[in-house]
Formats: structure tokens, sequence, C-alpha cells
């Protein structure tokens, strides 16, 4: 018998989680709240009284009924209500006692939303692991220590993205705090670097923004001034915006970028052309020559991908072996697990037209992104399984070539609903019948707009396990773009691609 048949009255809350939509842990309405309250009344009131608000009760009895209550919102997932007072009543629960911690920080990385109000739900999760971290022998503080200093550095960029300068600046601070008492001399000096080059590149930042104001200002005065097109067409670089980009730079007639004008003028847009600036600009401009290069293999793959005979097609495949891949310059904390590569799409599915790599110009973060269809119109399908060259380690304290996050693009172009799934776990978006604790929704309604999708595989999966599965299910059609593995969400937001640059 199933663990949470055991219990009659866990089997009760299940059967009230069954009432309302499955698999989401959207914000509950205060009824929501207030019928969750009720419930958990109905069910743990008694022992609650006894064990959480009792004065004999013992810190470790305190723990347990508090791991039990976390358990108990791990299968209330789909009642937004019961789900959030669960969350509410186990955590200080599991503060009761050192040996609850690791139960606590779960939840606090549970109640981690988007937003305003991020930086705080940050601060309160880095307050129970730094509580964790002093509850450890020294030589057993690092795991958490390491966590701490990621939380804090994650607070202070969030701070940074919402101009709350002086707030970030307090979040570093505690960074480097955390890695001088919790880790080893030896980690925590370059990790002291590390986070003052972090505010550096801020102040970079700055500097990119009032660059981009002061070449916005030039190009409204003179349009065609080669030194405002060559500096803002790197600022657009480095922003991911590679067909904008291009245009200035091909416009750009000083000494160490030399493009011709009447590039970049085609509709629509003539890969080669712009593969051609980027590989031009790469070979005379020293600073940018990878980003560059790679830019234009990746166009001149396209190019290949939506014209296979493409008149200049010899030289093309030359070139893209000849040319750096844009992957090797990826940072070693991330990896692209899709990013627009045909054996992707080759694994979910060999029937024409139900599983491509679409270049359309549309991709999230570029001009290609895989799309799947159903082969039945109106009729749900799912296509996947093993992934070739997929085997990506997933661990709750990555070590190097190991990861955590995950951040995908997905939008519905067709349809009523779509899943992805990634083995263990599957993320839904609209309305879905899958009934399973590793099923998330992350959106009520299917998107006709990129949604950028960021979770924490350990945290939703409980458990550390091999990623090397793709299966992706609709009724209509679905495009997923720039699947993303990341040891900490810091470093995915930071290194993450932007969307592309629209008319």
């Amino acid at each position: 018998m199933p663990p949470f048949f055991r219990n009659p009255w866990t089997f009760i809350l299940l059967m009230a989680c069954a009432t309302v939509a499955v698999a989401g842990a959207a914000d509950p309405t205060p009824e929501e709240i207030k019928e969750g309250e009720r419930l958990f009344r109905d069910v743990y009131g008694k022992e609650y009284d006894r064990v959480g608000k009792g004065k004999a009760a013992l810190p470790a009895d305190r723990v347990a009924f508090g791991k039990k209550l976390w358990d108990a919102a791990c299968d209330s997932r789909s009642n937004p209500g019961l789900f959030r007072v669960l969350l509410n009543k186990s955590l200080p629960l599991t503060l009761a006692d050192p040996i609850g911690y690791p139960t606590a920080i779960k939840i606090r990385r549970t109640q981690l939303t988007e937003g305003k109000e991020r930086p705080e739900q940050l601060a309160a999760l880095a307050a129970v692991l730094d509580r964790a971290a002093r509850a450890e022998k020294p030589e057993q503080r690092a795991k958490y220590g390491a966590e701490l200093v990621e939380v804090y550095r994650e607070a202070a960029d969030a701070c940074y993205d919402l101009g709350r300068d002086a707030d970030a600046v307090t979040f570093w601070g505690k960074a480097k705090a955390a890695a001088g008492a919790h880790l080893p001399p030896a980690v925590a000096a370059p990790l002291v670097k590390e986070i003052a080059t972090d505010q550096a590149e801020c102040e970079s930042h700055r500097k990119h923004a009032a660059d981009l104001k002061r070449f916005t200002q030039a190009l409204q005065d003179r349009a065609d001034d080669p030194k405002a097109n060559l500096g803002m067409g790197l600022l657009l670089l480095r922003d991911g915006k590679e067909a904008a980009a291009a245009k200035h730079l091909a416009l750009a007639t000083v000494p160490d970028l030399k493009t011709a004008g009447e590039l970049l003028t085609a509709q629509p847009v003539p890969f080669v052309k712009v593969g051609d600036a980027f590989r031009s600009a790469g070979e005379n401009v020293a600073g940018e020559r990878a980003l560059l290069l790679g830019w234009a293999r990746r166009c001149y793959e396209a190019a290949l991908a939506s014209d296979p005979r493409h008149p200049d097609a010899a030289r093309l495949k030359l070139l893209i072996k000849e040319l750096p891949s844009l992957r090797s310059f990826t940072p070693t904390g991330i990896v692209a697990v899709l990013d627009e590569e045909k054996s992707v799409a080759d694994a979910l599915g060999k029937s024409e037209g139900v599983a491509k790599i679409l270049w359309s110009g549309n991709g999230y973060a570029g001009s290609g992104c895989l799309e799947v269809r159903s082969g039945v119109p109106k009729q749900a399908e799912q296509r996947g399984g093993a992934v070739e060259g997929w085997k990506f380690a997933l661990a709750e304290w990555p070590n190097p070539g190991e990861y955590r996050y995950l951040r995908f693009a997905i939008r519905v172009t067709d349809g009523t609903h779509a899943f992805v799934n990634f083995g263990r776990v599957t993320y839904t978006v609209g309305k879905s019948d899958l009934n399973s604790r590793a099923a998330f929704s992350v959106a009520e309604k299917v998107p006709d707009t990129w949604l950028v999708v960021t979770r924490d595989l350990v945290l939703d999966v409980g458990e550390s396990f091999p990623l090397s599965e793709l299966r992706v299910g609709t009724d209509g059609a679905v495009q997923i773009d720039a699947v993303y593995l990341g040891r900490t969400r810091r470093e995915l937001g930071r290194y993450y691609p932007k969307p592309l640059e629209r008319k």
C-alpha cells in the first residue's frame, strides 16, 4: 500500500485536493486560504495544538510533525490554499531543532516567487541557511555556506535589477561576510574576488546604459555616424540582439571594422549577409572575436536549415566547420541542453512535420526553435524519449559539471494545453489532466507569447537524478527554445540568452 494511503487523514486531504485543478501551486485567493485553514484544522488541528503549540512538546517531536506537514504539502500542490497553509505551519516547526533545518531550507526554497518580493524571500532563505551552517561543525559548514553565499549574491542581483542599488550593496557585503564565516580560506578568497567582480560588472552595466543612451542620441543626430554605429553594434551584441547589432556593424567604417553599408537590407532576415557581417567584424575586432565568429556560424547554419539547396551551400558548409560554436563560449556554470539542435527534434519523432527545428526568425533568443505538433488535430499526443548526448548530472550541491536549476522558453501556437517532461518531472501549460506529485503547472492559460520558466529540479523531484530524456505533449502545436541548466539560479539569470529583438 502506498505510504500516503496508510494514514486516513492524509487520504482525506488528497481527496480534497482532487476537487480542484491538478498539478499547480498558483497564488491562492483569500477564499482558498480560508478553505485551506479549515481543512488543516479538520485533519491536523488536535495534533497541531498538542505538538505545534504545546509547551511540553520536545523539539524533536515538533520537527517530526513539521516534516509530516511538509510531506502533506508536497502532495497538496493542486490545492493552492491548503498548500500555502501547510507550508506556513510546517516552517516554524522544522526550525525547532537543527535536525529540521534541511527541511526548512526546502520550504523556504518552495516559497520563492518572481517579482518585487524576491529579495526579501531570498533573505529569509539565507537566514535559515545561516542557522544551518552555524549548527554544523566547522569542517561541515561548507555545503550550507556555499549556497548561502550564492543566495546573497542572487538577492543582490535581484535588487540591482529592481533599481535598489543600496540594498544590492548590502547583500554583496553579506555575501562576503558569509564566505569568510562559513567557507575555508582557500575557497573564500577567490569567491570574495568574484563578488567584487559582480559589483564592478554592475557598475559596467550602468556605463552600458549610459553608452546606449549616448550612442542612441548620436545616431538620431546622424544615422550613418560610423563610430556611433560601431559602439551601438557592440552594445547590442552583448545584449544578445544579433540581428540589430549586425545592421549597425555593417555601417561602421572605422579601420577596425570594415563591412559594406548595403548589407542587411533584404527581407526576410538574410542569414548569409548577417553571417558575413559578423565574420568580417570578428576578424577585425579582437576583443569580440569569439562571440562574433560564433554568431557568424549560427547564421550560416540557419541559412542552410532554411534552404538546403542554397546556391552558396558549399562555402557555408566549409565555414561552419572552421568557425567556433557559440556553445563553447557558454560560462562553465551553465549549459545549453537545447538551443536549435536538430538531434533533439530527431529524438522526438521521425514523422514529417511532427517535431522539427523551425527557422522562422521567431525563436525566443534566435532565429530557430523546436516545434512539436500533434499528428492528429485536436488530440493530445506525446512524443520523445532518451536524447543522444543528454547525460546531465543533477545534484542538490552541484560540483563542476553538475547542475540543479532549469530554465526554458515555451509558447503554444495552437491547442489548449501542452507539457514538457524531463524524465522524472513534468511542467504543464493550459488545462491538463496530468495528476502527479512530479507534475507542475507553470501557466493556467496557454502562453501565445514566449513564457520563460525557471525551476529547481532537485526541489521539484525531491532528489538528485540524471537528466537524459525529453518528452513533449500537446493537442495542437507547441514551441520550445533556449533550454539551459545551471548550478545556481543566479548564474542562469546572468547568462541566459536575452529575448530576440522584435520590430
